[in-house]
């Protein structure tokens, strides 16, 4: 019996025996600094149920969001046996891979998704050291644009200086793409979703179909993919009014899923607003030609001639091509050209009366003329600083529907400026003197060229710079008063990119209107991209002041293609769409825009009237870049009571100065100082007792200044003040 006892627990002993305790870690290193890295503790033998305790307190099987570093564990077992193990998580770089994407591309593009790291994205993206573009519907996606194939490497770091690679997705089709047009686009009222487009497209060859879909002005898809009809159109309605992007892309029939490739930039297209009316008229003025009353291939559009609606006075103008549209009230109307060179022939006696009612009216204007061959050239420029580039916009135009001459135009440049290029090269260059022979110019047709010019280093500030421009023909002209065109600008060190300047038509001043003298104001609105990606569109408000007359506007010099539009409340509508703006880091001279116009003041005009005017600057959808106001105050040229205005009477000292100005007359006493910058806004004002005042001028920057004394007399005295 105790052999067989014995034997038992012989055999027994081994089974009671249990497995060792062990851990093993499994662990997802970090990004970068980021707290993305994760440890899992696995334990096996022992005694379950384990214990677990992490080095950094965590009491679970594993750590999650932890930044690089090295981590321990403790494992426990029932039986009070104990393990640690230790886990290193490394920091490592970017490991992405694009995805294809096809908003805002200029070829085949990669959609970058950004990482929330604990809820917060890295943004901006580089990508070779170039900025990825956010999409608009901001979703933390950005866009960058590869050279074409798949595979292709790329070097990326995020705003916090985490980099990394990523390999991008990209396929190319063979043949030839497709070239989309925007064929119509109807207008809508805000309250009803009742606008539409109609795009056109011109292939693309059979093996391949042609999709096409809309997309909002945030990024969000509006409808579904389409294939053109037999006539090459999609229609898209029901869109509410603003901006909306044609997209398209080729695949094989029947591939309706956008693949996420691009064969061009995503087309904009805004939809007018007609808010808050939904009826509208619209039509063609045009010189007919052959007074057939039919609006011929070879007839041309009246450009930017003004309209008046009665009653309510609302004024329309047309594009360039003598298109035109306005949101009405149902009701009954007059429509009026206000150009006095146009003579109606169809209708042949205006006011053309109509009725709208919630629809849509169509009144087309056949005219003639009744002036003989007229030709105009404007100057506009950009911003002049020491050492850095700037450029002219010389706008050459047939005010008329007779057919120039051949075109001489010479430009004269100030002899400080460096001639650079033009966008049409000159035929001769003699020292400051540029010479273009140009082709005749057809009805109402526009010449543009573009001149770059360096202003030197060192050149002084406060140096004024004038600049003329000239335009012939061997024809007879009905006037030659508008064939040369001046511009005088100040030589700045530091500056507003984005500003409005008013000059009136004497030159005599730039903050004050003559009112027995100047006849018009001409204002340039001058923009720049500051921004870190090229500007899709520009979009330029400007709110016309009171005391002028919107039926004598005039569209002068611009930059870039443009259309221009009257929208209630006075304010004037300037888009440059599709202008491909590039940002002032990547490229400082093409980085710059402007437009020119003038407008005449309503008689009769009170002496005292300030004629205010600011200007919005929209790049893309961003907020509007709002520019200081530009001022013009109206006075007689010989002063409220008669007595020329003269500065003998008048001391200003020091001048130049840098911090302090006194300013002392010989008679009468002093009343009101104001200090006015080039552009005419007013940087200092204040009012007086006696002959003498003292103002501080330290905080203004470097450069010309008009000062304008008032005195108890009535009289007005300028003279310039230079800061230095």
């Amino acid at each position: 019996m105790t052999r067989q006892l014995l034997a038992l627990l012989i055999v027994a002993s081994p089974m009671a025996a249990t497995a060792v305790l062990t851990v093993t870690i499994q662990h997802t290193d970090a990004v970068c600094t980021y707290a993305t890295g994760s440890a899992f503790a696995i334990a096996s033998g022992g005694a379950p149920p384990y214990t677990y305790q992490w080095s950094n307190g965590a009491t679970g099987t594993g750590i999650l969001d932890v930044p690089a570093g090295t981590y321990s564990v403790t494992v426990v077992d029932a039986l009070a046996e104990e393990v640690m193990e230790s886990v290193t998580i490394l920091a490592q770089p970017y490991q992405l891979q694009g995805g294809g994407g096809y908003a805002f591309c200029t070829g085949p593009t990669n959609i970058l998704d950004d990482p929330l790291f604990d809820g917060v994205p890295h943004a901006p993206w580089y990508v070779d050291g170039l900025p990825a573009m956010l999409l608009p519907d901001a979703s933390n996606r950005y866009v960058f644009t590869t050279g074409g194939s798949s595979g292709e490497v790329y070097t990326v770091s995020d705003g916090d200086g985490c980099a990394g690679t990523i390999t991008t997705f990209g396929v190319s089709y063979a043949g030839n793409w497709p070239a989309l047009s925007i064929a119509d686009v109807e207008p809508a009222c805000d309250l009803v979703a009742d606008g539409a487009i109609t795009v056109h497209s011109t292939g693309p060859p059979p093996a391949f179909s042609t999709w096409i879909h809309l997309i909002r002005s945030d990024g969000v898809d509006q409808f579904q993919a389409e294939q053109p009809d037999l006539d090459g159109n999609v229609l898209f309605t029901g869109l509410e009014p603003g901006y909306y992007g044609v997209h398209w892309w080729l695949g094989h029939t029947g591939e309706a899923a956008d693949p996420g490739l691009c064969t061009y930039d995503t087309l904009w297209v805004n939809v007018p607003d007609l808010s808050p009316f939904c009826g509208s008229v619209s039509g063609t003025s045009w010189f007919d030609m052959d007074g057939d009353c039919v609006h011929g291939p070879n007839e041309v559009g009246v450009p930017y001639s003004t309209l008046l609606i009665e009653p309510g006075g609302e004024i329309a103008i047309t594009d360039g091509n003598g298109h035109y549209l306005f949101g009405v009230a149902d009701g009954s109307y007059t429509l009026e050209q206000t150009d006095p060179t146009l003579a109606p022939i169809c209708p042949a006696v205006q006011p053309v009366p109509f009725t709208v009612s919630g629809d849509q009216q169509t009144i087309d204007l056949a005219n003639g003329s009744t002036v003989p061959l007229d030709l105009s050239v404007d100057l506009a420029s950009g911003v002049f600083r020491p050492g850095f580039q700037t450029s002219y916009a010389v706008y050459a135009r047939n005010l008329s529907p007779q057919i120039s001459g051949p075109l001489e135009l010479t430009v004269q440049l100030d002899p400080t400026l460096t001639f650079l290029a033009a966008s049409v090269a000159p035929t001769n260059v003699v020292g400051q003197i540029l010479t273009w022979d140009l082709s005749a110019l057809e009805s109402f047709a526009i010449q543009t060229l573009l001149i770059d010019v360096q202003v030197p280093v060192g050149t002084p500030l406060g140096l004024v710079l004038y600049t003329t421009a000239g335009l012939s023909n061997p024809l007879a002209e009905s006037t030659l008063l508008n064939n040369t065109a001046d511009e005088q600008n100040i030589v700045v060190g530091s500056y507003d990119p984005n500003d409005k300047r008013a000059v009136t038509s004497t030159r005599a001043s730039e903050d004050l209107y003559y009112i027995d003298q100047d006849q018009w104001i001409d204002y340039t609105i001058r923009f720049q991209n500051t921004g870190t990606f090229p500007a899709e569109f520009v979009v330029i408000t400007d709110t016309i002041s009171h005391e002028l007359d919107m039926l004598s506007f005039e569209q002068g010099a611009a930059s870039h293609p443009f259309s221009v539009s009257f929208k209630p409340g006075r304010v004037i509508e300037w888009r440059f769409d599709d202008i491909q703006l590039p940002d002032s880091a990547s490229n400082e001279p093409g980085s710059h825009g402007l437009v020119k116009f003038r407008i005449r003041p309503k008689l009769p005009l009170l002496a005292g009237t300030v004629i205010e005017n600011t200007a919005n600057i929209f790049f893309d959808f961003n907020p509007p870049v709002i520019t200081e106001p530009s001022a013009l105050v109206a006075e007689f040229s010989t002063g409220v009571s008669g007595v020329p205005e003269t500065a003998a009477a008048l001391s200003v000292y020091p001048n130049p100065a840098k911090d302090a100005v006194t300013v002392r007359v010989d008679s009468n006493a002093l009343q009101r100082l104001v200090l006015t910058a080039l552009d005419g806004r007013v940087v200092a004002e204040i009012q007086c007792i006696g002959t003498s005042a003292s103002f501080d001028i330290g905080g203004l920057a470097a450069g010309s200044y008009t000062l304008v004394v008032h005195t108890t007399e009535g009289r007005t005295i300028r003279t310039s003040l230079l800061k230095q």
